[in-house]
């Protein structure tokens, strides 16, 4: 190995007291924090041509769940050029200048206080290992992948899935790339709203009440949105009105149906087949996070889940579903301001 390099790892101590230790026979890396008598070996060091990479076994249990992010010591960070992280999911792969770049600093909270680098996963390179968890986050992306996987290793998904398998030989709606766009266009620590409509969209691939700006026919529950917003945020004057909404999902909605698929039979065909659980398990893991508004449309959603969310930590606005002849009743709650009044009293951007 370069000798260079590892003369800087030998006993090598930063500002804050943190030693470090090589051994050059085995690899190992052992650390020793301030105020603190024992050695702990904290991962190897491997070489490969002029790439020094740091090796570490960890559990996905031990990430930081609050912002989906691994730390680093931040003593590796003049002496690595890349650091590998394996779980029994994955292998985390990240060059140390884009963690340096994407990450921020923190203290461990061991006796020693050392300094950390903590950086958020969706920076990472991800090398799932099993084909199902690299499927999955084909479909949701990785922070809701982390949020769901047990989810759909549960027996109810299971069954949905079996059920839309054989469905699909007699026609179902949306394809099936395009069910889960919602969860792919907004990840999980994006949310700030969340917007549930009582029928599956396909024509704005997948985002609930979307649909192609060139789409002739207009759906109403849409149009009656649009109509409110621009009055109650633009004062009737948006320029840049759109009916694609993958602008909301860029803000932070996560725009989703009460029932993800259909068949010829009707909208609302796939009812009760395990979409209303899905809802239910999302809705608790962004409860559970705070800070999101959910706007629930129509009677149906309401019943369907709004006993899952926690209210003194979230915002909760239950709104007659958009047609015309709600559109004076919907008008009067005001719900683009009370989104951004509420988004203002917890210190986050306005959205709209």
């Amino acid at each position: 190995m370069d000798q260079a390099r590892i003369d800087l790892i030998i006993n090598r101590t930063d500002e804050n007291g943190t030693r470090l230790n090589y051994n050059s026979s085995t690899g190992e890396l052992s650390l020793q924090q301030p105020n603190e008598d024992r050695w702990r070996i904290i991962g190897k060091i491997i070489q490969k041509d002029d790439t020094f990479i740091y090796y570490k076994r960890e559990k996905e249990a031990d990430k930081y769940r609050k912002y989906k992010a691994w730390s680093v010591y931040y003593i590796l960070l003049d002496i690595v050029d890349i650091i590998h992280y394996e779980t029994e999911l994955m292998n985390y792969v990240i060059e140390v200048k884009t963690l340096k770049t994407m990450g921020f600093k923190t203290w461990d909270k061991g006796v020693g206080s050392s300094a950390k680098i903590v950086c958020p996963i969706r920076y990472w390179d991800l090398a799932p290992k099993s084909k199902r968890a690299k499927n999955l986050i084909e479909k949701l992306g990785y922070e809701w992948f982390d949020e769901l996987h047990e989810v759909f290793a549960g027996e109810e998904m299971v069954q949905l899935s079996r059920y839309l398998r054989e469905a699909r030989k007699r026609g179902v709606s949306p394809e099936s790339d395009v069910v889960f766009t919602p969860f792919r266009a907004c990840q999980f620590l994006d949310v700030s709203i969340v917007m549930i409509d009582t029928h599956p969209r396909d024509k704005g691939r997948g985002l609930a009440f979307s649909t192609h700006d060139s789409y002739a026919d207009k759906y109403e529950p849409l149009e009656v949105l649009l109509d409110i917003k621009e009055d109650e945020i633009y004062d009737g004057m948006d320029l840049n009105r759109t009916k694609n909404l993958e602008d909301f999902a860029q803000q932070g909605a996560l725009l989703i149906p009460d029932i993800y698929t259909r068949n010829f039979y009707g909208e609302r065909a796939h009812q009760d087949i395990g979409w209303e659980f899905f809802n239910r398990e999302v809705l608790k893991r962004l409860s559970n996070r705070g800070g999101v508004i959910f706007l629930l449309f129509g009677d149906i959603v309401q019943e369907n889940y709004r006993d899952v969310i926690d209210r003194t930590t979230n915002l909760v606005l239950e709104v007659p579903y958009p047609t015309r002849d709600n559109e004076k009743e919907i008008r009067e709650l005001n719900i683009f301001k009370q989104c951004n009044k509420y988004r203002e009293e917890i210190s986050q951007k306005t959205i709209w």
